[in-house]
């Protein structure tokens, strides 16, 4: 835990019995019993040498394959069929921390429970992440989509080259999309298995986004022409990767054809060229953009998570204040998120004060919750604790298990106001009855843990933890919000859905640090934009500019073990308040003509506004990769001159009227994101 002791982390896989190697590592072979599905140990053969020559009858032959140190959350991708034959994605892999894991399968050793055995062998006994990415060749393709559409909530990705197919896989091929399984689908533009098994065509909604090499766009094998039927794919803002030869003679009358279309009708695409290259596709012999792929595509932690994986999360963020406590309409509101593919909900809790009334907000979260899990359950949903209590805390009972955590006898009484505050002379008021509490201060650490298992009950697997720099005056060595933090992550670690809540704060100074460790598992912060005076209502971003926290994220042990120079960060558009002069420049301070950030963001036309997300994303990724930028969904607005109180990036409808139609150039800023990590490498000077 953070502060103090060892960090959280998985246990490390052990592998024990005789090994060998596999591409220069221990690899370590496996007898499973058709009929009993014992698994015992073996030896492979010397004649073996990388590959498998010696079948047993009735018996299955199984490998694993260890990586020199295992990945956090001890990741690993599963083939099936075909061991050996083009192996570089999983050697790769194999460097970056993976296992990779076969059962022996044939044309009569199909997918059953034996697939289930080795599964459940992997990762109740070795401890091996519940969720592999699937490696398919042919029909090692076919099997995988069999298992994954039977078991879609144990699959993280599916990387397929060339793949087979049967009907019932395709009949159960919308499991995957309903658990947001990622597919990646290499394909020879003659498989005579194409236009049969790989066109997604039909079932748009399905369908994460298309990878071909070099295809053919015109089949005698598609009941309906590709280039005719485009329209459904670009509706679904289904992103398309083609890799093409720049000598292949179906290059210009295809895929530009396609290139042109598609761009057309709004759909993302990205073409790669691979100059003096012809026609017939291979496996990329660079495995560079499968492994991306595969590793941006993995969401899955259990009590730690990776810096690979937080950062999968934060790039997919979104601001949606009060999504759970009654701001818009809930199903229009995961229809967008679900649609643009957002993983981290933050402030989707977000109460300010009115502690009055809590319990019913808690209890109309908790009703709620179930339906953002059914639209996405790898989703992490935010709640707030923040730099605020209010008088009204003292309707609120304190639990009895709140004083056994913080090992104080139990009373029976509610919340004390007064004993959550600065001292006389160093308070911080938010008006008559409201103020910035003391972390110091036991009652505040009972009322902050109070809030934080009320969360984590409910199923919240993040916190943001507000201005936690200006609760801290009275603890210099940040004793206090360790103690906090590792009580409450105490907590999360037996009872959160994942074993693990993720903890966040904005930080001026750059973090919280104590004895070498990262008392946050990320940080956050406004975006810090400054207005151009000369430009009406025009504003940029900049380095140094008032506090912005570019490139001074600070360093240390994370939570979670792994160490950085900079911790991950997110920076947002912010709320909080108005100036005197609303809509005009030189307002002083950290106003944007007279607003706060997201309150001018909402005055500028659709245009600059999609054109400024654009901007900000880029400058992120130029300035500083630690960072990422937030995008805004829902926020809390202040402006008088024309009585606008709510953002909602919704496209409008009758359920968000009022929504100003940004979900779009989100969508499309992630989904270029996305794009990017498949280009091949630039080549070296």
């Amino acid at each position: 835990m953070c502060g103090a002791g060892e960090p959280k982390a998985l246990p490390s896989p052990s592998w024990e019995g005789a090994k060998t190697v596999w591409h220069g590592f221990d690899r370590y072979d496996f007898l499973m019993d058709e009929a009993s599905l014992a698994i015992k140990g073996i030896r492979a053969a010397d004649d073996e040498k990388d590959g498998i020559k010696h079948p047993v009858q009735g018996q299955r032959r199984c490998i694993v394959v260890v990586p020199r140190v295992a990945a956090f959350g001890n990741p690993w991708s599963w083939r099936g069929c075909y061991w050996d034959h083009q192996p570089q994605t999983e050697v790769e892999l194999l460097r970056r921390g993976f296992h990779i894991a076969y059962i022996e399968s044939s044309a009569a050793l199909k997918p059953g429970k034996q697939w289930d055995a080795w599964y459940a062998f992997l990762t109740e006994q070795h401890n091996l992440s519940r969720k592999p990415a699937f490696i398919g060749m042919s029909r090692g393709g076919e099997y995988s989509y069999t298992w994954a559409t039977s078991n879609p909530d144990k699959v993280s990705c599916v990387y397929a080259d060339n793949p087979g197919g049967n009907p019932e896989v395709l009949m159960k091929i919308g499991q995957l999309a309903r658990y947001d399984v990622p597919l990646l689908e290499v394909c020879g533009s003659i498989d005579p298995l194409l236009g049969r098994y790989a066109s997604p065509i039909e079932h748009p909604d399905e369908v994460s986004c298309v990878y071909a090499e070099n295809p053919v766009l015109r089949s005698q094998m598609m009941e309906t022409p590709l280039l005719d039927s485009l329209a459904p794919l670009a509706k679904a803002r289904v992103p398309l990767l083609h890799v093409c030869g720049s000598l292949d003679p179906w290059l210009e009358s295809q895929t530009r054809v396609l290139e042109k279309r598609y761009q057309e009708l709004g759909g993302p695409i990205t073409v790669i060229l691979k100059e003096g290259e012809g026609h017939f596709p291979t496996a990329p012999q660079d495995p560079k953009p499968v492994v991306d792929f595969i590793l941006k595509h993995t969401f899955d932690f259990d009590g730690t998570i990776s810096r690979e994986v937080l950062e999968n999360y934060l790039s997919r963020s979104i601001s949606m204040e009060g999504l759970l406590n009654g701001q818009g309409d809930l199903d229009d509101n995961l229809r967008m998120l679900k649609s643009m593919g957002a993983k981290f909900i933050g402030r989707s809790l977000c109460l300010w004060g009115g502690e009055a009334n809590l319990l019913r907000n808690l209890e109309r979260a908790k009703q709620q919750i179930p339906k953002v899990r059914e639209a996405d359950p790898e989703m992490i949903l935010q709640a707030c604790v923040f730099e605020i209590v209010s008088t009204q805390v003292e309707q609120v009972p304190v639990p009895d298990w709140a004083f056994v955590a913080l090992g104080q006898p139990v009373e029976k009484r509610n919340f004390r106001y007064a004993d959550m505050i600065y001292p006389e002379g160093q308070r911080r008021n938010w008006g008559p009855n409201a103020s910035v509490p003391d972390v110091s201060r036991l009652e505040t650490k009972l009322w902050f843990y109070f809030l934080a298992v009320s969360y984590i009950d409910l199923g919240f697997e993040a916190i943001h933890f507000g201005q936690v720099e200006i609760m801290n005056h009275r603890d210099p060595n940040l004793a206090h919000w360790s103690q906090v933090l590792d009580l409450v992550r105490a907590y999360a670690a037996k009872h959160a859905r994942r074993h693990l809540v993720l903890c966040d704060g904005h930080v001026p100074s750059g973090g919280l640090v104590r004895e070498g460790h990262l008392l946050l598992d990320f940080h956050s912060f406004p975006l810090r934009v400054m207005e151009v005076s000369e430009h009406p209502q025009e504003a940029i971003l900049q380095v140094g500019f008032s506090d912005g926290i570019f490139g001074r994220s600070k360093d240390g042990i994370s939570p979670n073990g792994w160490s950085c120079e900079h911790l991950p960060y997110l920076v947002e558009l912010d709320n909080w308040g108005v100036s005197k002069t609303p809509g005009q420049a030189r307002a002083g301070g950290i106003w944007v003509w007279g607003y706060d950030e997201i309150t001018w963001f909402a005055h500028q036309s659709q245009q600059y506004r999609s054109n400024w997300l654009n901007y900000a994303w880029d400058w992120m990724r130029r300035t500083d990769a630690n960072g990422h930028l937030q995008m805004p969904g829902s926020r809390t607005m202040r402006s008088p001159l024309d009585n606008m109180r709510w953002y909602f990036a919704n496209s409008p409808s009758p359920a968000i009227p009022n929504g100003l139609a940004d979900e779009e150039s989100i969508r499309a800023i992630w989904a270029a994101d996305s794009a990017r990590l498949a280009q091949p490498p630039p080549p070296r000077p």
